[in-house]
């Protein structure tokens, strides 16, 4: 017996000392850019200092009378959107892009992300650029949700809502995220490494898509990305907004909900909860096309929007 007790105890060490290892190893490899004001520089974008830190945006016709802000998702920052954002310009509309803080070449800040960190950048974005009057709100996966508490706290400023592959009606807190040690140690050594694979999955097509991959591993290697995206799955990709979608239904401006039918993050059945509780939708379902739509396929994404806004 004590032998085996023995036997156990050093298999126990070895593999304590193993996982330390490998955590040491991933952590010490991973996030290795700090987000700097030379590498903004070397951009040679627009960046906009808020109360928390610098933000990217990329803003068109700023002249132009009626406004779409675009909400992008947990992955990329304003790439995801661009190419709608570029068609929709050409048709005549102010587009603002920008990106989360946490997300893209936007700062990583201390402290909590939350749904109210966004809608709270997204005001004070508008407020800084002197973007008044009623705005257009196109909403992609997690800026559903981010979307969705906005128009909730500023409906007078609401002309329309745009849902795009919605990932706002969640179950909960995973159990391995509640413990702050091992959602560290996970998302270090196991999801990290993957995150690339596993986010370009979420693709229909399989190939034409370098330029949004380079982008993924540009933005996981500044310091901040994890414990941003971490902190996102705990507070905000973790929260179900069945009732708020319900209340948002009974507001007056008008609804678009855009779902790719082989979306594999958000699925695709899931889009008859939200018709259920979005009286009147506009529905427009996309063949062959991922969770990314608003990159996979901005053409259709760009056309169902503008048909939608110009009421043809």
């Amino acid at each position: 017996m004590k032998k085996v007790i023995k036997i156990l105890s050093t298999l126990a060490i070895a593999l304590i000392f193993g996982c330390l290892s490998l955590y040491l190893y991933r952590y010490w490899k991973q996030e290795k850019n700090p987000l700097t004001a030379a590498l903004r520089k070397s951009r040679n974008e627009t960046f906009i200092r808020l109360s928390k830190g610098f933000v990217r945006y990329k803003m068109n016709n700023p002249d132009a009378k009626e406004t779409i802000v675009f909400l992008g998702g947990a992955g990329v920052g304003i790439e995801v959107w661009e190419k709608v954002a570029d068609r929709l310009a050409q048709r005549g509309f102010r587009t603002l892009t920008f990106d989360f803080y946490g997300r893209g070449f936007s700062d990583r800040v201390e402290g909590v992300y939350t749904s109210q960190l966004f809608t709270g950048q997204t005001k004070e974005l508008l407020d800084s650029l002197k973007i008044s009057g009623k705005i257009n709100l196109a909403s992609f996966s997690m800026g559903a949700i981010v979307g969705i508490d906005y128009a909730l706290q500023n409906a007078s400023t609401i002309k329309s809502f745009i849902f795009v592959d919605p990932a706002a009606m969640n179950s909960g807190l995973k159990w391995y995220l509640k413990n702050k040690y091992l959602a560290d140690f996970l998302i270090t050594v196991y999801w990290m490494p993957k995150s690339i694979k596993s986010q370009m999955s979420e693709f229909y097509a399989k190939k034409g898509f370098d330029a949004y991959r380079k982008a993924l591993v540009e933005q996981k290697e500044i310091a901040g990305y994890k414990q941003a995206i971490l902190s996102l799955w705990r507070n905000v990709l973790s929260v179900d907004k069945s009732g708020d979608i319900q209340i948002l239904g009974k507001l007056p401006f008008p609804k678009l909900l855009i779902w790719g039918k082989n979306d594999t993050r958000a699925l695709f059945p899931s889009s008859k909860k939200y018709i259920s509780k979005l009286p009147g939708v506009s529905f427009k379902p996309i063949d062959y096309c991922g969770h990314p739509a608003p990159y996979e396929k901005p053409e259709e994404v760009a056309r169902y929007i503008g048909a939608f806004l110009l009421g043809n």
